[in-house]
Parts: C-alpha cells; structure tokens; sequence
C-alpha cells in the first residue's frame, strides 16, 4: 500500500495514487433544507456549519481524501446577484468554509481544495480585469487559511477558466481546472481537447470535467481533453466529477437543459381521505417531508424552517441565471411534468420476486449464525426458477385520479401539547422520514442487518438527520430503535458489542435533545422481530396484524397514547385480512391512531388507509388516522411491497445513478487514465463508497464505511427474505436493468434552451 500521509495532491498524482473526490453539496444541502435552489449559494457554512460539517465526514467516511470547501457560488457579485439578500460578506462564507474543511480532512488522511467557480460578472460581459478581482477576492482567503491546493471548477466558458487558472497559480500552490462540458466542447463551440490546452498552458497541472453531465458522458470528455493535451505535446494530470444522473439526451448545456413534486399531491390526497399524522418512511429525504409541511401549511398555520431555503413550487428559480430555468418557477410547470427516467434500456416496471413464502417457512426461518455458502446456491436456485415463471412484463396500474383542491385558509387554534390533544383539536401532525436506508446512505447503517447501532457508534449522524426531518417541518420525531430488539441484534452472524438497552437509551437521549430544539414530540417505536417468524411467542410486527395487535397490548399498558401502523397493500396483511378489519383489531387491541408505513408508495397507502377507515366506521368505532409510505413508486408491487422488487435494497434511485453504475464508472474513469474520480450534483456519500470500493486494489484499502456494507450486496446473506438474500452477489447487480416505476413517463426528455 502506498503511504500518502501528508503528501500533496500532486504528490500523490504523480506517484499513480487514485485521489478520491468527494462528492455534490448543493443539491444534497438543498434536499437537507440549507441550500436554495435558484441562488445554489453556501451561506451554509456560516448559519448551519454543522449540516456542512456532517457531510464532509460522510463523504470522508466514504473514501474521499479530497475536501473541497464549500465555496461553490461564494464570490461576491453570485451572492448579491438577482435579489439574493445576504447579511454575510462573501469574505465571512469562505473563511467559515475553509475552517469547515479543515477540521474534517484533519480527522483523516485528507487534502483541502479551496474552490472558485463561474460568475455573473463574466456572463454579464464585464472585463478581464474585473473578472479576475472577483476571483482574487476569494483567494486571498484560501491564501490566509493556507489551503493544500486550488480548483476552478463548474466553468461553461474556457475563456473564464483561462482567468481564474492565471489567477489561482500566482499562489505556488498546484492548480485544478475543470470545465462543465460535454463531448461538444464548451458554449462557445471549443472542443474538449482545445480547452485541455488552453487550461494546461494557462497554468493548470489537472484538468478535467464535472457536473452537468452523468459519468460516462463525461469520461468521454475528458479523453478527448487527454488526445488534445498530447497531441500538443503537453502533460496533464486529470480528474472527472460527474452528476450522479443519467443524461443520454442532454445536449451541450447539459442537465441544466432538463424539464425535470409528487409529494404535495400526495399530503393533499391523505389530508382529503382524513388522515392527519402525514409522513415518510423508507426513501423519503428531508426535503419530502418539507413538501408535505408547506403543501399544509395553510391547514398548519406556518410554514417549516427549512422554507427560508426553499421557494414554493420553485419560485426561488426567479434567482437563476439561465433564463429557461427561470421560466420553471411556477406552479404551473411543475404540476404539469411527467420527469423522464433517462434510462432508454430499462423497463418502466419490473416484475417482483416474491417468492410466494411466507410466515413459518423454511426460508424465512431466522437464525444467530451467519449465511452459509450453500444456504446462498439454495436461494439462488430458487431465484432462477422464478424468473424462468415470471411473466415478461408487469401490469399498468389504474390512472390516478385529478384533484384540484389544493385546501387553503384553515384557522389553527392554540397548540396543545400531546398527540391526541393535536389531533382531536383538529391539527396537521406531520411525521419524519426514513432512517435505515437514509443512514445507510451516509455510512452509518450496515445493509442487510439494518440495525441502530449508529445511535451509540455515531450519534452525531443520527442527531443530524433527526434534525433535517426537525428543520423540514416535522413535529414528531421518531426514536430511531427500527430493528433494535435483542433477537434482531443477534441474528445471522450480526455481531455487536452493545445491548439492545444501551442502542435504545442513546436513540431515546438523541430524538429528546434534538425535538426539545422544536415543537416536536418523541415517539417511541417498536418494529418486527424474527421471534414472528419463527413462529414463537408474542412480540412486534407490522406485516401481520396478530403480531401488531400483540405489541399494541404490551404498550398500552404504558398509559401513553399508542399508535399503530402495518406495512400493507390493499390486499391486506401477509395473512389475507383486509385493512378494515386490521384497523378494528388495532383499535380493540388500545391503539388510538392506526395507519399504513413503509413498503408502498403513497397513493398505495392512501388506498389502504381509506379501507381502514371504513372498516371502523362500519364497525362503529374511532381512531386517528396516520400514513408513512415509501418514497419510492411502487405501482407493480404485490402485498409484498419493495421488498419483492428486483431494486431493492441497492438499485431504488431509478424509482426517484445507481451504486453499481457507479462502480462501472469508477472502473471506466481509471481505464481512461484518469485518476482523480469523484462526483457532483446528486452524488451522496454512497455513490463515493461505491467508487473506492470499485477501485480499492489500486489504492490498497478500503474506506472506512466499508465496515457498514458489503461489497457487491454481501451483507444481503443476513437478510430475512430469502429473495433478497439471493441478491447477495455481485452478477445479480451487475446484469440488473433497474425499472423506474413510471409507466406514463418518457425515458428521454426534450431540451429546453
């Protein structure tokens, strides 16, 4: 293994290291509530340095040892432009960033790059010079706080790199150009191999693409930079930091050309059925559950934190500085779009794997010791056997329904204090998101087990996202113990050096301190346990109303307010017993607020709560109503729910680049001959895990959240579907062609420049 403590990035480069990127901060931060869309600008550094600070260590924990600061859009004139009202000197955003960076890439064998990016200034025609202070202001900073190296990144103009390139290398320091272009070069019409040189000859020692367009778009690019820098007898070192987004039908602009919110729909469609505990589960990001808050808004009598970052219906676009872009800040347009997949080789629906096996078989019977080797070809045998029986295409779901009542002017009264005091008083609860899959993303939850132990190993991690779902408008804040019961911890080969009672008291600690912050309540949750299956005595569940019905008996007991919740379809439970009839088990069992969570989406949950509903009105008895569905479109899905899709639980990003497209990626950049290979926009902590993964035999180790995944779904074995199981290999993820779950959708869009 090569020994790259404390050496530069050129160093590194020039001894054949692979240097990983780190990945995309303005859509992430956006999607988390800090960033506006429309301005992009990172006065996050300065108002919430610890959201800025969490996703550095998730990309350094990824594998990245490069941290960029966040000083994306940080030049004066970006953060004055189109009325974006800042009381922060652009000076005080890239001192806090660069403090921000440091201390993190300290924690690790990390280099800081001070960013610059394209400017108003230019694309307004002023001058050279007068560009070039722009530039200047922001490197006197980087000087002072003694970055290790300098990146001009997200140029559409070579000219304008040309600039900030002579700018940058009057420090000494080693300098970075990347331009945001395609194989057709760049707005002006001057190819990738022209731009290479002219970049390289300004000063840079690296050159290459990011943003704008997806992986292999880009490494295409950036060959072409490669063939011009020899063909004039120049070297360069070079790097690509791709979007984390199909973009087969971009033109030259890129993804910024893309017409492309279900959400609001779906929080007026359950608000129309009589449900008032709204929320997410798995797939849902923090910035779904801001959608709910502000579509109710009216019903709720204010809006969510996290809208001072957020325009309604895209207004905050008005701020763009491409005008067609500007043109989408309306309701109007986004209403009305049916977003493209992007993926032309996919199927829009996919056929579930079931298995038709159930409670009490062989195959879902749990166990303490790890997955065996032949447990793994017993399973793979019987997923064989089920494609050869699977019908060639899945069904088309039923056209929605139209709703043009949008609800507006409800009158909220004085807050009072307990679930069913909100609710019997008529209020909007809106609940929080997923946390397995969103963790594991980040790096802190291990797939297959799914279990909390980042509430102890990394509470830090868990109180940051408690506190985006807090910022996106959510009043009641879930412990996160999803999986934490003994049996759980214990099962297959999951071995851990905490009790099920250390992992709840630091969940239970984390979601008190974090909702104290808010007007947020705390509730405490039980989930399914492998005791059900293997067909032992009472505990919880959420897939059979017998086992739920049980746990709502032992918490009743407590006093508190119990809510209860299946993951069901229409068809009802895993038993066959209608959601009617589930509800009125629920409710008789002590349970005052019932509903649907988790492996469906939301119009499918709406579906069922409905039949909940009138399940206890036939049966004259009364219950609060509570949703929280999937993220993720699930119209093919049987009772079953995601758990029976091919996707889960690595290849869901289709239904809203997957980690695998991102190996492949990782694997065609280093072929290039490129060698410093990371992301932009769209890319999370687990598209960089993927591609240290990809290329650890050239780098010699592993990332540090390695430890929490398995490569190519390994840690599948210790699932408790026997068909997911079976995905634990690297062919079942490597041939998938992932479907997207919108039948009515195109898999390619019109440009719109």
């Amino acid at each position: 293994m090569l020994n790259s403590f404390l050496k530069g990035i050129l160093e590194r480069l020039n001894a054949g290291e692979v240097v990983i990127g780190d990945g995309g901060f303005v859509f992430a931060l956006e999607k988390r509530g800090y960033v506006k869309a429309g301005p992009w600008t990172p006065e996050a550094n300065v108002t919430h340095p610890e959201a800025v600070r969490q996703l550095h260590r998730e990309f350094l924990r990824a594998g990245a040892n490069v941290m960029q600061t966040f000083t994306f859009y940080a030049s004066d004139d970006k953060l004055e432009n189109r009325g974006n009202d800042l009381r922060l000197t652009g000076r005080q955003i890239n001192e806090a960033a660069c403090d921000i960076a440091r201390e993190v890439a300290n924690e690790g064998d990390a280099l800081v790059a001070g960013g610059v990016s394209q400017t108003p200034s230019y694309l307004s025609c002023k001058s050279e010079s007068e560009v070039k202070a722009i530039f200047k202001k922001q490197l006197d900073v980087f000087v002072q706080k003694d970055v290790d190296f300098l990146i001009a990144e997200y140029f559409e103009h070579v000219e304008e790199a040309e600039w900030a390139v002579q700018v940058l290398q009057t420090t000494g320091k080693p300098v970075a150009a990347c331009l945001c272009i395609g194989p057709e070069g760049d707005l002006n019409g001057v190819s990738p191999g022209d731009c290479a040189v002219r970049l390289v000859k300004a000063g840079a020692e690296i050159v290459g693409i990011n943003c704008h367009f997806d992986p292999m778009t880009c490494v295409k690019a950036v060959k072409l930079m490669k063939e011009g820098v020899e063909r004039a007898g120049l070297k360069a070192h070079y790097m690509v930091q791709p979007l984390a987004y199909h973009t087969p039908d971009c033109n030259c602009q890129g993804f910024i050309d893309l017409p492309e919110w279900d959400m609001h729909k779906y929080a007026r469609e359950a608000y129309n059925t009589g449900i008032r505990y709204i929320g997410g589960c798995c797939g849902f990001e923090a910035y779904h559950i801001r959608a709910l808050a502000e579509e109710l808004a009216p019903e709720r009598g204010f809006m969510p934190s996290g809208s001072e970052k957020h325009g309604m219906w895209g207004s905050g676009l008005e701020m763009h500085t491409k005008p067609w872009v500007r043109a989408r800040s309306r309701r109007e347009y986004w209403e009305k779009l049916l977003p493209a997949s992007g993926r032309p080789s996919c199927a829009s629906l996919s056929v579930p794997d079931g298995w038709g096996v159930t409670k009490g078989h062989a195959d879902l019977i749990q166990h303490k010791e790890a997955t065996s080797d032949h447990e793994i070809q017993h399973l793979l045998e019987i997923q064989k056997k089920a494609k050869e029986l699977a019908p060639e295409c899945g069904f088309l779901p039923a056209a929605s329904e139209k709703h043009d009542n949008w609800g507006h002017g409800l009158e909220m009264h004085t807050k009072p204090c307990g679930i069913l005091q909100r609710l019997d008083a008529g209020e909007v609860v809106i609940g929080d998101g997923g946390y397995v899959i969103a963790l594991e993303r980040r790096g802190y939850v291990k797939a297959g087990h799914w279990t909390p132990e980042a509430a102890v190993e990394h509470p830090e991690a868990v109180r940051q996202l408690h506190r985006e779902f807090l910022r996106a408008g959510a009043n009641v804040l879930q412990s996160f113990t999803f999986y934490s019961s003994d049996d759980k911890l214990e099962i297959s080969g999951n071995v851990l050096n905490f009790t099920g009672q250390q992992i709840n008291e630091a969940a239970c600690d984390i979601v008190r301190e974090v909702a104290n912050e808010g007007d947020a309540l705390v509730a405490g949750c039980v989930s399914q346990t492998p005791c059900y299956l293997d067909t032992k005595n009472k505990s919880e569940y959420f897939e059979y109303v017998e086992e739920a019905a049980w746990a709502v008996e032992v918490l009743q007991s407590s006093g508190k307010p119990v809510a209860a919740t299946l993951c069901m379809s229409p068809e009802g439970d895993q038993h066959g017993i209608s959601p009617g009839d589930c509800a009125v088990r629920l409710v008789k069992a002590g349970a005052k607020i019932v509903g649907v969570n988790c492996h469906l989406d939301p119009m499918c949950g709406v579906k069922t709560v409905k039949l909940m509903k009138e399940g206890l009105e036939a049966a004259n008895l009364k219950a609060h109503l509570m949703l929280q569905p999937l993220g993720f479109h699930t119209p093919e899905c049987n009772h079953g729910g995601y758990l029976n899709l091919p996707e889960f639980p690595f290849a869901l990003e289709s239904r809203a680049i997957t980690r695998w497209d991102m190996q492949k990626y990782a694997r065609e950049a280093y072929n290039a001959g490129i060698r410093y290979i990371g992301g932009c926009c769209g890319f999370e902590p687990y598209h960089i895990r993927a591609l240290a993964e990809e290329l650890a035999p050239e780098r010699g180790f592993l990332p540090p959240a390695s430890e929490k995944h398995g490569l190519w779904g390994t840690t599948l074995a210790t699932h408790s579907k026997p068909w997911v199981r079976a995905r634990a290999n690297r062919e079942y993820w490597e041939t998938l062609l992932p479907a997207s779950g919108r039948p009515k959708c195109p898999s390619m869009a019109t440009p719109q420049d």
